[in-house]
């Protein structure tokens, strides 16, 4: 009645054909579109990932607090720091 049902494949097929018919059309939008929004639309998608920066940060926080947190255990901690004993 409604005809031979799809396998998995013949499905993939058909959404990878859609997105690049959709990626197609955006090319040509992109293409026609000013220079000035162009440049917009690259540096949107040149932009690193923002869950490095973040990662970066907590783990410099972490260092902080860690050095706070030997600091109040022991406040001799950090005075000879730089310094190298050598016996």
């Amino acid at each position: 009645m409604f005809g031979k049902k799809k396998t998995f494949g013949q499905k993939l097929q058909t959404a990878v054909k859609k997105r690049e018919k959709k990626i197609n059309k955006l090319t040509k939008k992109f293409l026609k579109s000013s220079r000035r929004s162009q440049r917009r639309v690259i540096k949107i998608l040149t932009k690193g990932p923002a869950w490095f920066e973040l990662f970066v940060h907590a783990l410099f926080a972490a260092v902080v607090c860690y050095l706070f947190w030997r600091k109040a255990k022991d406040p001799t901690f950090l005075e000879n720091f730089g310094e190298t004993k050598i016996s």
